[in-house]
C-alpha cells in the first residue's frame, strides 16, 4: 500500500503545479470527464461531454459507468471536495488513472466549453 501512495502523491502534485493551483484546469486528452455533483447541478451547467456520476453513487455505479479500470478519468465538482471523495473511492476500487481537476470554475477558467439543459432526472 505504501508503494502506491508515493506515486499517487507525485501525480497529485504534478497536476496541482500544472494549473489547478492557479485556478484553472483542463481535462487530459482522451480522458473520460466525470461530473461528481448532483443531477440538478449537472442539468443546470456541466462541462461539455461530461458523464454524471454523483460522488455518493461511485461505489455502486462505477463498474457500470466506467468498466475499464485503467482508462484516464478526470473528475470535477463545484469546489473539488466531492470529486476528491470520488477519486478516493475509485482508487480504492482499483482504478489506476484518476485525477481530481477540482472545481467547475477551474474548468471554465481553463477554457473548457460548458453546456446546460435537463438530461437526467432529478430526484
Amino acid at each position: 500500500m505504501k508503494q502506491l501512495l508515493l506515486p499517487a502523491l507525485v501525480i497529485l502534485v504534478y497536476f496541482l503545479l500544472r494549473g489547478i493551483s492557479q485556478g484553472q484546469a483542463k481535462p487530459r486528452d482522451g480522458a473520460v470527464l466525470v461530473d461528481t455533483r448532483s443531477p440538478s447541478e449537472y442539468n443546470a451547467e456541466r462541462a461539455k461531454g461530461a458523464l454524471l456520476l454523483p460522488h455518493d453513487q461511485v461505489r455502486g455505479r462505477a463498474a457500470q459507468v466506467l468498466p475499464d479500470k485503467s482508462v484516464a478519468i478526470d473528475l470535477y465538482c463545484r469546489s473539488g471536495r466531492r470529486s476528491g471523495l470520488a477519486m478516493e473511492a475509485l482508487t480504492s476500487m482499483g482504478y489506476t488513472n484518476v485525477v481530481n481537476l477540482g472545481s467547475i470554475d477551474a474548468l471554465k477558467k481553463g477554457g473548457v466549453e460548458m453546456e446546460s439543459g435537463a438530461v437526467v432526472p432529478e430526484k
